[in-house]
């Protein structure tokens, strides 16, 4: 068995491990979305991928993998950008050049990263990414990317194309460099960062072709993840393999979880927090109201003659903007509506929305609500 079998083989007996009793629950399919890199954005363990979350995600966790520790918070302001603020410790290097200013303090550093979808996925074509890292930072991590990723069922797979930081091990020439001579030197690292180094972007006389797998497994909506990754060949000689894989779950949209082992040689582990901040029931306040077509004369009639319809309708309306009725009632010209809903913070909107609704359903005859 190879060593790439073997660390694949642990991973699993351990996580499954932890689970000995299942129910059928456990094995039916449960989407978490898009997952996160060992740096904070979407994307396999070490690559990103072109998936993105919903439009208003926010997610906030930590990731290892000897030397770096990261800690990331990344937001997606609409369904086609993303942003990440990353802070990462690098654990085997001194906070300074001079050992008696740094003490025990291990090197710092932060960085911004941005990603935008160019193309969105189709029947027949990919969906389609253009990445920045590392902007107005140190330039440790700094690259740039165009990545691709297509679904065939339950796998998805991601290929791209990297400079920079991703551009560790390859034996392609910079195509850019046809267009101008500018982008044949890279200067690297900036030193304390602060700045946009734009004539560093998409140069280098080196590129990198990076890719991965992500498959859903069928029990409790774990992913396999496996990459092939050139970057870590340059800044960690110390890894036997460009390959890393990992398995990751969660809880709902709200906790991401991952194991697994880069370059068959280090564990790698990551929790993050996560929620979709833009659409959830957390901002009900931008929830349009709900969309109804008056009834004909029919129906109006309908409901006159049928109370019972006339307060399933009503009930049933009010369900679809999360507004439940405990009690409907008519005496002589009032509708008497009692409602009960956690969806909205200002009860006036609640009862605002709901006497919308039961007015346009109520019979001519009805005068208050």
């Amino acid at each position: 068995m190879s060593k790439i079998s073997k660390s694949l083989s642990y991973i699993l007996v351990f996580l499954f491990s932890l689970q000995l009793r299942a129910s059928l629950e456990d094995y039916l399919p449960k989407d978490v979305g898009p997952t996160s890199t060992r740096y904070g954005g979407i994307g396999l363990i070490e690559i990103p991928t072109a998936r993105f979350p919903k439009e208003g995600n926010l997610r906030l966790g930590i990731t290892s993998s000897w030397p770096y520790e990261v800690t990331a918070l990344t937001a997606v302001p609409f369904e086609w950008m993303e942003a990440t603020y990353r802070y990462t410790e690098i654990k085997n290097q001194l906070y300074s050049d001079i050992p008696s200013f740094s003490g025990n303090q291990s090197l710092k550093d932060k960085g911004f990263d941005f990603r935008f979808r160019l193309l969105k996925e189709s029947k027949y074509l990919p969906q389609v990414a253009l990445g920045l890292r590392d902007l107005a930072g140190t330039g440790m991590f700094s690259a740039e990317y165009i990545v691709a990723s297509k679904r065939f069922w339950d796998l998805d797979v991601t290929a791209g194309i990297g400079w920079g930081h991703l551009a560790g091990k390859t034996a392609f020439s910079n195509p850019l460099i046809r267009v101008a001579d500018r982008f044949k030197s890279r200067t690297g690292t900036q030193g304390s960062g602060g700045q946009f180094a734009f004539d560093d972007w998409f140069s280098g006389d080196r590129v990198s072709l990076f890719g991965g797998l992500e498959y859903s497994l069928p029990y409790r909506g774990w992913r396999l993840k496996m990459d092939y990754d050139t970057s870590n060949l340059a800044d960690e000689p110390w890894l036997e393999s460009p390959y890393n894989f990992s398995i990751v779950s969660g809880i709902r949209d709200m906790v991401e979880y991952s194991v697994g082992i880069k370059g068959e040689k280090e564990f790698t582990f990551s929790f993050f927090v996560k929620g979709d901040f833009g659409t959830g029931p957390l901002f009900p306040k931008f929830d349009p109201p709900i969309s109804l077509t008056p009834p004909s004369v029919k129906d109006k009639n309908r409901l006159l003659q049928d109370p019972e319809l006339l307060f399933g309708s009503i009930n049933a309306n009010l369900a679809i903007a999360q507004i439940y009725t405990q009690g409907v009632s008519i005496i002589g010209d009032e509708l008497i509506l009692t409602i009960n809903q956690a969806k909205f913070r200002s009860q006036p909107r609640a009862v605002g929305r709901s006497i919308r609704v039961a007015s346009l359903l109520a019979p001519e005859n009805v005068n208050y609500i």
